[in-house]
Formats: C-alpha cells, structure tokens, sequence
C-alpha cells in the first residue's frame, strides 16, 4: 500500500480515476518486481506522467466518470432481470410443451 498525496492542483478523486484507469493499471504491471509478492517502487509512481486539466475540467471528468458508473450499474442490473425473465419463459415454455 502507498499513500499519494494530491497536492493543491489535482483533486484526489480525479487522481484515483487516473491511477485506476486501464493506461496507468498497465504500465503498474509492467513496471511491478517480485513474482510471490509483486511490488512497486514509490520512485517509480512518482515518475508516472499523468494528464492534468483544470481543475474544472477535473470536476467535470469526475462527474461524468460517475455518470457512465451509474449507467453501468442499471445496464448490469437490466440485463441480471432480462436473464431472469428469460429463464422463467423458458421454463415456462418447457412446462408447456410437456404439458
């Protein structure tokens, strides 16, 4: 674990978005050393280039990353429902035909 300090320019919440983005989660594990017990050097974290906008521009990826977290949350809760209509019309289908 390593504590990352944001600073007054970036906003923390905007920094977790950048450090768990696909770009940054890829160069880690390129960049990690130890096969058991993979690790990172803080040196190396410290020497990753990251984009930094406004800090408007900051509050609005935040807010639009939470906004496609959303969607995605209701699109994976829809389509657990659609599967489960799903199963009971075909179960239901099956109960007739037998029947």
């Amino acid at each position: 674990m390593m504590l990352i300090r944001s600073g007054d320019r970036v906003l923390s919440e905007y920094l977790e978005i950048v450090l768990n983005s696909p770009l940054i989660t890829i160069l880690a594990r390129q960049m990690t050393t130890g096969g058991a017990a993979p690790r990172i050097n803080v040196s190396t974290v410290k020497n990753y280039l990251i984009p930094l906008p406004t800090k408007e521009e900051q509050y609005q990826i935040i807010a639009r990353v939470k906004e496609l977290l959303n969607l995605g949350d209701t699109l994976k809760s829809r389509l657990q429902s659609a599967q489960q209509t799903q199963l009971h019309l075909a179960d239901a289908l099956t109960d007739v035909a037998l029947n």
